[in-house]
């Protein structure tokens, strides 16, 4: 169901211009004004002319793996209330990774996320 969304996602962010390099796998603005494209499953994508990242301001790190859905099943489930689901024992982000409940980019993406907030 999450690779749909994605290629629903894809397909509404790539008519918003943003081309997408088969090569690095990184997107190239081809439009010159600001767009925010609402996707069928909920959430948006922002094309942003010139923005290659974006980092979060204001947001506790322990605040982080409530902004990803596709964890919030398995958080309660940690053995650690506080666990930060990058190396605690019995951590249920991780144990769902590798069962394929989450995906490895989403996953990368917090890490990411976690390391320059």
């Amino acid at each position: 169901m999450i690779r749909s969304q994605l290629k629903i996602g894809y397909r509404k962010f790539a008519q918003t211009g943003l081309a997408f390099c088969g090569i690095s796998h990184e997107g190239t603005h081809t439009t010159t004004h600001t767009e925010l494209v609402a996707l069928d499953n909920g959430g948006f994508v922002g094309d942003m002319p010139g923005v290659r990242e974006f980092y979060l301001f204001d947001i506790p790190p322990g605040d982080i793996p409530l902004l990803f859905r596709d964890f919030h099943p398995h958080l309660a489930a940690c053995r650690f209330r506080d666990c930060n689901h990058i190396h605690e024992p019995n951590c249920a982000v991780k144990a769902a990774l590798h069962a394929g409940d989450i995906t490895p980019q989403r996953y990368a993406s917090y890490l990411k996320l976690r390391e320059k907030p």
